[in-house]
């Protein structure tokens, strides 16, 4: 039986046993997205989303120009919390109906290129089973409405450039993906600067080089039009988006990039891991470069072959969309400020995952197509799953377990003593109907902070002193040991008579600890 779906596979796509396998995809990875969606507590930066979305549509464009990001994320989070609510589960689902149409968009991608319904079927569930993919998509936060964007608008410049006739509403469509991917995050114009080079590759190669032919050609104006189109699209915000590099490069965050740094972002991707990579033994020297090593020699047999699933065009398509992003955002830390982060790269994961599956589908013989093809989705379902049980959430309750704990017990005012965790502890506190019970302590009553602590989102409202403590007889103090932080230290009139730790998942969240406070005075 299992050969016979394999050989289904393996025949003409224009069949509709393809919606079929891709139904079965879907569900799979709705299955291992949905599955604890809300477990894991809020963090901050997901928080940070939360709060920012609260606002008027004017506001959160402004407060958005106040941070480093663009802002079409936000407003289209908006529009969903307005219809499904602004509850941590309806959040993270949006990044998980996000994610279900770019495994869709992939699957149908691939299938127009190769014509092979197996080709397909790998690339969706190779990005369906990745661990590093699933959590990413579980956040309340842009990665996978870019990814998404990234692929559609290599789907349409794909289409529009490769049309024996001229098709002005192909390039439209993607004057406007392209447009709306800059305004979802930066990382895309690695994206579309692989879309510009491949294009020009291929007007060169279509006209063997001749300047006259390439000015004469239709889809050299139609091109060129798109891209002025969507460049005009992103003016108004390019002011925006100068200032805030100047923040990014005022205030450093971004770890700088070392030799490691993509060898271990293909290793979270294709193998999944919490902790730090192992470099320091023979073992783990290889291990960690096995991912690198594998995809390069997949690449370049892809590239090196004679006959392929898909035409030398549409590959380096791919691969560029694939790996430039990783090139030019290492070069862009080396030589100016860091801004290479592993989850910004779930762009180019997408790509990486169809050649992957273009190299599976191509083997030959069978036996070995079909033997390399089970232990590739095997790996990754055993990987994906060693992944969640390394992260633990049952035993990692974080925050939401501190703020659970607080209201089971004196559910007295609470002051939090990190701007990292205090919109995450306002959440958790609306959901009881008592947010205006939470407020930030700072010692001094300086709401100034800066755009990576939350000062974009934060208002002198939020904010309390010293002099706040003297209205009180007791209270829970909320304190963060990541992001830097420790436990504060209070005015010797305050006396703990509680305390609790709760570990967050991630090491760089470490603990969270309430202490209740009485006045001795």
């Amino acid at each position: 039986m299992f050969l016979a779906w394999y050989n289904n596979l393996m025949i003409s796509a224009n069949r509709p046993q393809s919606s079929w396998h891709l139904l079965f995809i879907l569900v799979i990875a709705a299955s291992a997205r949905l599955y604890q969606l809300a477990a894991r507590s809020i963090w901050f930066d997901e928080s940070f989303t939360w709060r920012l979305i609260q606002f008027p549509w004017p506001e959160i464009i402004s407060r958005t120009a106040a941070d480093v990001h663009p802002p079409l994320y936000y407003l289209l989070l908006n529009i969903w919390a307005i219809v499904f609510g602004s509850g941590l589960f309806s959040l993270r689902g949006f990044s998980v109906a996000v994610v279900l149409g770019l495994i869709a968009l992939s699957y149908y991608f691939v299938l127009r290129l190769s014509q092979s319904r197996l080709a397909s079927f790998l690339a969706a569930l190779l990005i369906s089973l990745s661990g590093w993919h699933i959590i990413l998509s579980q956040e309340a936060r842009m990665y996978t409405l870019g990814a998404l964007l990234a692929l559609l608008s290599t789907y349409l410049i794909w289409l529009a450039a490769s049309r024996p006739r001229s098709n002005w509403f192909l390039w439209l469509a993607y004057s406007l993906s392209a447009a709306a991917l800059l305004y979802t995050h930066y990382y895309g114009l690695f994206t579309l600067v692989a879309h510009a080079i491949w294009f020009i590759i291929y007007l060169l190669l279509q006209t063997r080089g001749r300047l006259g032919e390439i000015l004469h050609a239709p889809r050299f104006w139609q091109a060129l039009v798109s891209a002025l189109v969507a460049i005009a699209l992103f003016l108004p915000w390019l002011p925006i988006l100068q200032a805030q590099r100047a923040q990014v490069a005022g205030n450093f965050w971004i770890p700088p990039v070392t030799g490691w740094s993509i060898p271990d972002t293909l290793y979270r991707m294709f193998v999944g891991t919490a902790g730090p990579i192992e470099h320091w033994t023979i073992a783990g020297f290889i291990t960690a470069l096995l991912p690198t090593i594998i995809l390069l020699v997949i690449t370049i047999w892809l590239g090196l072959k004679s006959k392929s699933l898909v035409s030398k065009s549409a590959l380096w398509l791919i691969i560029l969309s694939g790996y430039l992003p990783f090139l030019a955002s290492l070069i862009i830390s080396i030589i100016s400020r860091p801004i290479y982060q592993d989850r910004y790269l779930i762009f180019s994961y997408t790509f990486l995952a169809m050649l992957l599956a273009l190299w599976l589908a191509t083997l030959r013989p069978s036996i070995i197509r079909l033997s390399l093809s089970a232990a590739a989705i095997l790996f990754l379902i055993y990987t994906a799953w060693q992944f969640h049980l390394e992260l633990d959430f049952d035993h990692r309750p974080g925050l939401q377990a501190a703020m659970a704990t607080i209201y089971a017990n004196h559910p007295d005012q609470v002051l939090v003593s990190s701007s990292f965790i205090y919109f995450s502890a306002r959440h958790y506190a609306q959901e009881r109907m008592s947010d205006t019970g939470v407020k930030l302590y700072s010692a001094s009553g300086s709401a100034d902070f800066a755009h990576f602590a939350g000062g974009p989102i934060i208002t002198d409202e939020d904010v309390v002193s010293n002099n706040f403590l003297n209205n009180l007889n007791s209270f829970w103090l909320v304190d963060t040991t990541g992001f830097g932080g420790s436990e504060t230290t209070l005015p010797p009139e305050w006396q703990p008579v509680q305390r609790y730790s709760f570990p967050e998942i991630f090491d760089y969240q470490g603990d969270i600890i309430i202490r209740r406070f009485v006045v001795n005075r």
